[in-house]
């Protein structure tokens, strides 16, 4: 048995969320745990297992972390220049580059394929964190349709289909 599916949009690309409140906590008690669909957002409770909690590890992020290689350009007030984006989610990417960006810089963001291919534009990101040559970004601002071209890429990498 997996994870439950996400009642708004049925998939089942989902991750337990972080409890919030007594009400959540106490449920807990039952085996009913918060969860967050990584497409549509929609956050739900629905019934686990008691035991999978010892074999499943959930961090305090909502939205999975998935390990990519992309090509990346991007633009700032204060920067211009290329990278690789490591770690993708539906919020944010972890994107390596020699360029430094400082934090709180506002970025616009072009993701490609290794080939060359656009994959999706973030028309705004703010730099949350910086560890060496490693730059965490959260995607503010993205255009309807970039979102669902995010979006199908996640589903892609998900499921284990080649983009």
């Amino acid at each position: 048995m997996g994870f439950p599916h996400c009642p708004k949009c049925r998939k089942n690309l989902v991750q337990q969320s972080p409890r919030h409140g007594w009400i959540e906590a106490l449920l807990s008690i039952f085996s009913i745990y918060p969860f967050r669909c990584q497409l549509c957002t929609h956050r739900f409770l629905a019934f686990e297992w008691w035991w999978r909690r010892f074999v499943s590890y959930y961090g305090r992020r909502e939205y999975v972390r998935i390990p990519v290689r992309f090509q990346l350009t991007f633009s700032g007030k204060q920067v211009s220049s290329e990278g690789t984006v490591v770690n993708l989610s539906r919020q944010g990417c972890m994107i390596e580059t020699h360029a430094p960006i400082p934090y709180g810089e506002l970025l616009w963001l072009r993701v490609h394929e290794p080939g060359g291919q656009p994959l999706f534009e973030i028309e705004a990101a703010v730099v949350r964190c910086i560890v060496e040559k490693s730059v965490g970004v959260e995607f503010v601002r993205i255009q309807e349709s970039e979102m669902k071209r995010l979006e199908r890429v996640i589903v892609n990498l998900c499921t284990g289909r080649h983009i």
